[in-house]
């Protein structure tokens, strides 16, 4: 509902409920089923709030959720995410860590 109100009423509109779902997405406490399904529009919404911290947040969250349940396809996903992030923050040496040998390392220690 948060996006579609973006898109008709505008940023200013729908910013409380973009807010409210990045806050509940940053969390430890989301659950893996809806971490992993929902992340990405986390994501994008703390992206459309210019939240930094809060995409941060949200891909680490999400990195870390399908390294736990091994999930081989969420994985590479969050860490690209998760590079795009750091190197426009300008943490370019985390960034390049986020890499292909980054996912197996994750997955193997």
């Amino acid at each position: 509902m948060a996006f579609a109100l973006l898109v008709t009423d505008g940023r200013a509109a729908a910013a409380s409920m973009l807010e409210r779902a990045v806050c509940a997405f940053r969390s430890d406490a989301i659950r893996m089923e809806k971490g992993l399904q929902w992340s990405s529009l986390a994501a994008t919404a703390a992206v459309v709030l210019w939240d930094v911290e809060g995409w941060n947040d949200v891909i680490q969250v999400q990195v870390e959720l399908a390294h736990d349940a091994g999930a081989l396809g969420p994985l590479p996903l969050a860490l690209n995410a998760q590079a795009m992030a750091l190197t426009l923050c300008g943490d370019l040496a985390a960034a390049a860590s986020a890499n292909a040998g980054s996912i197996a390392r994750r997955l193997i220690g």
